[in-house]
């Protein structure tokens, strides 16, 4: 099969997402949701594809991959992320309510989001992730809230991006413009409030928090939507030892006293202050997928953690559904028996 005409795909790792599931399933035996999706990644740089990037190894990915079924060809309902994200979320093209499928196609009030079938299927659900459908930024009192479609929990922000360390109450009380579309800082989103973080990564704070959810919950069966904004800009940001691994140098975080932080975000974004093979390696960095050694017991790179949260394994009520991520190819005309395999749902 050929690889996707899109070159710029979030990578999904899907553990079982039916669009519509009945009341009944809300049982012992019913499978849990885990939905693991990475912003802006290339599509080829996952070295379970054949077409692989030379400087690409993401060995956790490939045994994931290797467990699972490895789709070859795949499509979203757009390019790009706001309306991609409506698309597959509701189920529905979203150009039904955005004829121009645009950055800001929004999530109408009469479309049904998948947490809400979840939801009252029985499910408690979480999404732990960059929020982002082009409407409603920054706003709890909005239908793009997750709260108000669907999800019991919430822990993240609504826009298209976050600076990955600077998620203090002071820095935003300190930044003249904290709240921009991509160029954003300060605490994140936590339900109806907001909780501040005065050290870590955001890629390490997200995955926590949904290993958390999981434990928490893993005598009921629960959907998680897992989405990280890496590797979207600013991917310059990553924790040293990631950094040093592909000789790329520190680059200082944003200074409140100089300015704009805008202006700061924006200098980074393309070749100029660092160069094009910089650029390309600071996004190795930033979607470091291997751990190192000395880290393997609790590691916090994505893949690593991923593959932790996978197995985390089912308890008395639930059991863990299965990664949709195997060499041999879903032949067409049999979906349907394959999913009712794998899952005990009806496609």
């Amino acid at each position: 099969m050929s690889p996707p005409a899109m070159m710029r795909l979030g990578l999904a790792l899907v553990a079982i997402m039916p669009m519509a599931v009945p009341r009944a399933l809300a049982r012992e035996g019913t499978p849990n949701f885990l939905i693991i999706v990475t912003d802006d990644q290339g599509y080829a740089d996952l070295s379970a594809f054949k077409h692989h990037a030379e400087d690409v190894h993401t060995p956790n990915l490939d045994r994931l991959a290797a467990r699972g079924v490895l789709f070859t060809d795949a499509y979203t309902s757009a390019p790009v992320r706001s309306p991609s994200r409506a698309g597959w979320n509701t189920g529905q093209h979203q150009v039904r309510w955005d004829p121009k499928s645009s950055f800001r196609c929004g999530l109408p009030e009469n479309v049904t989001h998948v947490a809400e079938i979840m939801n009252a299927s029985g499910y408690v659900t979480a999404r732990i992730r960059k929020n982002d459908y082009g409407k409603g930024l920054h706003r709890r009192d909005v239908r793009e809230d997750p709260l108000n479609h669907g999800f019991d929990e919430f822990l993240g922000f609504t826009a298209h991006g976050h600076d990955f360390f600077l998620l203090s109450k002071d820095i935003e009380t300190r930044t003249p413009d904290p709240k921009g579309h991509s160029a954003v800082v300060g605490p994140l989103m936590r339900n109806k409030g907001v909780k501040e973080f005065k050290e870590g990564y955001l890629t390490e704070i997200f995955t926590d928090a949904a290993i958390d959810f999981m434990k928490r919950n893993r005598k009921k069966p629960f959907f998680l939507t897992l989405s990280y904004n890496s590797v979207h800009h600013l991917i310059l940001q990553s924790p040293k030892r990631y950094l040093d691994k592909y000789g790329v140098k520190e680059i200082p975080n944003d200074d409140p006293t100089m300015g704009s932080y805008e202006k700061w975000f924006k200098q980074y974004i393309t070749p100029g202050q660092i160069t094009s093979d910089e650029m390309r390696r600071y996004y190795l960095a930033n979607r470091n997928w291997r751990a190192s050694p000395e880290r393997r017991s609790h590691s916090l790179c994505i893949t690593h953690r991923v593959t932790r949260t996978l197995a985390l394994g089912s308890s008395k009520g639930t059991r863990t559904g299965r990664t949709l991520a195997s060499k041999e190819q879903v032949r067409p005309g049999t979906m349907a028996t394959w999913f009712r395999n794998w899952t005990g749902l009806s496609a």
